[in-house]
């Protein structure tokens, strides 16, 4: 059980060094399609009488989420190497 938490400690810590750089890189890509997609492309779009915000925001949130996440795990595993 040391062992675990030694690790989950060190994780923290380089999150906590790192953080507003994630923060930052990671709300990119989704501000990018939010932009595009929500706003330049709203008027052109049809979602059967429902906003269209509403129905592109949770597949967006669960997008970027998976892709953050896989993306900081490898992050993770690979600044272990060098």
């Amino acid at each position: 059980m040391r062992q675990v938490m030694a690790i989950m400690l060190r994780e923290l810590l380089i999150l906590k060094r790192k953080f507003w750089r994630y923060a930052f890189s990671f709300s990119i890509s989704p501000l990018l399609y939010l932009i595009t997609f929500g706003w330049a492309a709203r008027a052109r779009m049809s979602s059967g009488g429902a906003d269209y915000m509403a129905f592109m925001l949770p597949g967006l949130i669960a997008m970027s989420s998976m892709m953050n996440s896989f993306a900081m795990s490898s992050e993770i595993n690979i600044s272990r190497f060098y």
